[in-house]
């Protein structure tokens, strides 16, 4: 049987920079359409174009490093372009425009009422759910700030750390965590403060040096904390007893809370009272029996609102009504 002029190019590719399996998948999903224009500038457009010249108008990507480039007389164009208009249909060639071009079309009439298509993996990465770590410039640039500090979150509850505090910065007011232990969580709060060109103070509560040594996580220097949180100078440690140093807050408001430490009816209720309506707060052991989980539950209730439970990692949302 003689091979096809597809099955010998995709036998003689290198593959290096992109995967025959992608690009066999995105291959098979440009079919016999017409009028095709690929999002993305890379190898995987370029050898959808070797393959399919007739198929495909343009190429959109709006990155200023591949503006006016064209490649086989296929030019890169913007989303509200004529060429990118008149196509009959999108096919995604980069990972990292699968959820930003999808809006970016819809900004401009063009999704859904035309067709919409991507490959099931990049490279391995797989677009069967949207993960904001891969495609949200917040995560980017957290990704992109070196090594953060030690922390007892797992990545996904780290993950939910930060969406919660994007959210909750619709509201005015402070962040503040209870529970700092080595800065780990403080990090990607600050970083994402950062990253968003907020200047929000942050304030975070811990025992550092006050704790007693003899406890196995009593090892939170705050001189080395404040060094890695310098980018960030908003942020303010307050050492000590959170039952007597709460009152750092005497004349503030919280936006969002992340409370990382047992329930303490004293400090719970000042922080409420000092919270935003619409302000959130996270629990980040909220499904531990230990951190008296029952008696937060109690005190939402007396408050008129609810603890939703976020598993698998056990935390708690609470929102200020």
């Amino acid at each position: 049987m003689a091979i096809s002029h597809t099955e010998a190019y995709l036998a003689n590719i290198c593959e290096i920079g992109i995967s025959r399996p992608t690009l066999k998948n995105l291959l098979h999903l440009m079919q016999e359409h017409q009028n095709v224009a690929l999002i993305g500038w890379n190898d995987y457009a370029k050898h959808l174009i070797n393959l399919c010249p007739s198929q495909i108008d343009c190429i959109i990507d709006e990155r200023p490093e591949v503006a006016g480039l064209s490649f086989r007389e296929v030019p890169v164009v913007s989303f509200a372009s004529d060429e990118a208009k008149g196509s009959a249909s999108y096919l995604v060639t980069r990972f990292d425009m699968l959820t930003s071009s999808m809006v970016k079309l819809y900004q401009v009439g063009q999704f859904p009422k035309k067709q919409y298509r991507f490959a099931l993996q990049y490279d391995g990465l797989p677009t069967a759910f949207y993960l904001p770590v891969m495609h949200d410039d917040v995560f980017k640039a957290i990704k992109g700030a070196g090594t953060p500090p030690p922390s007892m979150m797992e990545d996904d509850q780290l993950v939910l750390l930060v969406e919660t505090l994007k959210t909750a910065l619709r509201v005015d007011g402070d962040v503040v965590e209870v529970g700092c232990w080595q800065g780990g969580s403080a990090w990607y709060l600050c970083q994402a403060l950062a990253a968003l060109k907020e200047d929000r103070r942050v304030y975070l509560f811990d025992l550092f040096e006050k704790a007693d040594p003899a406890k196995g996580r009593a090892v939170m220097s705050s001189e080395q904390i404040r060094r890695q949180l310098s980018f960030y100078p908003n942020a303010s440690l307050v050492i000590g007893d959170v039952q007597e140093t709460i009152t750092a807050l005497q004349d503030r408001q919280i936006a969002f809370l992340h409370y990382d430490n047992l329930y303490q009816q004293k400090v719970f209720a000042y922080l409420w009272s000092r919270m935003t309506s619409g302000g959130m707060a996270l629990f980040d052991n909220y499904g531990h029996v230990r951190s008296l989980s029952a008696m937060l539950d109690d005190f939402a209730a007396k408050a008129g609102t609810r603890v939703t439970y976020i598993p698998p990692f056990g935390q708690g949302l609470l929102i200020k009504p």
